[in-house]
């Protein structure tokens, strides 16, 4: 007897018709897993307010100025109503202070001294831009900034720091007299804590720095090399009055052997550089005041600021200078 197999419409047996292959069902599986995984979510990132606030003040205290910056304002912006808001603000203009970066140092400063965050924090922004304006070579604008906030401020602690830092800026400048009459403004109680006495004490020798009279030294020059003589600059004198008598003997021996065109070229010459002589000696006068000028400064700096902590003038919390390497051609 022969059976009969049951078959479909399209003659495929009914066992094989719906099964799908294994493999198949293996890759949907994985790329379900796949995208549960891709799109889980993240997890979320907590800001503390004590981890932020010392991460940036490593980078401050590491001298990387800018990305502390831009950490203490991360602070402040997650952070605005913490009590250290105000620092971190101050913190901001200085990192820019200390990068080079003046322009956005005032800024930071101006906008926090708008805020209204007390005496302190408004004093310290006036500080820095006075600062950035000295930094800047502006020393007027300087000046006039901690004028400003003695007016605004009209407070006795205020008004000696103001008065210190207007002492300080004036010996900058060699302005010995109103230098003085700065430091001497300070009050007698805040006199100990900034070191008043002894300051005015070396300031009374400032008098007796070696001066140079540029106008003396321009009239010597009449003698090629006479001012830069008087200025000991022998070696420049030297060579001034050789150059000079040469080329006046030059211009005399072509006048003397008929050489006239050659004789007035030479002439020409030979009179910008005794010119160039007497302009030389004067600003060879000026040299010689401001160098004197800048190592009383700087020895003053070096006795009475030397470890003080100080937002205005270079402390343990600023940045020493950068080393470079100068060349010097002399004429």
């Amino acid at each position: 007897m022969t059976r009969l197999k049951a078959t479909t419409s399209g003659g495929v047996p009914p066992t094989r018709a719906g099964r799908i292959p294994k493999w198949r069902l293996t890759l949907v599986a994985l790329f379900c897993l796949a995208t549960v995984w891709l799109w889980r979510p993240a997890a979320a990132i907590q800001i503390d307010a004590d981890s932020q606030y010392a991460f940036a003040s490593q980078l401050y205290a590491d001298r990387q100025f800018l990305e502390a910056a831009a950490e203490f304002q991360r602070f402040v912006f997650f952070f605005p109503e913490d009590p250290r808001a105000p620092e971190a603000g101050l913190k901001i203009a200085r990192a820019y202070m200390h990068a080079g970066k003046y322009q956005e140092a005032i800024k930071a400063a101006r906008k926090l001294a708008e805020s209204g965050k007390g005496k302190q924090v408004t004093a310290g922004a006036y500080f820095i831009i006075s600062r950035c304006y000295r930094e800047m070579n502006f020393p007027t604008q300087a000046v006039a900034t901690l004028h400003n906030l003695a007016t605004l401020m009209q407070d006795p602690q205020i008004d000696d720091q103001v008065a210190y830092r207007l002492g300080w800026l004036y010996l900058q400048e060699g302005d010995w007299d109103r230098a003085r009459q700065a430091f001497e403004k300070v009050s007698p109680a805040g006199r100990p804590d900034l070191g008043i006495e002894p300051i005015l004490d070396d300031l009374s020798r400032a008098s007796d720095l070696p001066r140079k009279n540029p106008k003396l030294a321009g009239a010597l020059s009449i003698v090629p090399g006479a001012g830069q003589l008087y200025c000991g600059r022998y070696q420049d004198a030297l060579i001034a009055f050789g150059v000079n008598v040469g080329l006046a003997w030059a211009a005399w021996e072509s006048f003397d052997e008929g050489h006239e065109a050659l004789g007035t070229v030479i002439s020409f010459v030979a009179l910008g550089f005794y010119m160039g002589n007497i302009y030389g000696a004067v600003t060879d006068a000026h040299k010689f005041n401001r160098q004197q000028t800048s190592r009383f400064v700087e020895t003053l700096k070096r006795r009475h600021l030397e470890g003080r902590q100080d937002v205005y003038f270079r402390g343990r919390n600023d940045s020493p200078p950068a080393p470079a390497i100068a060349f010097r051609i002399r004429f």
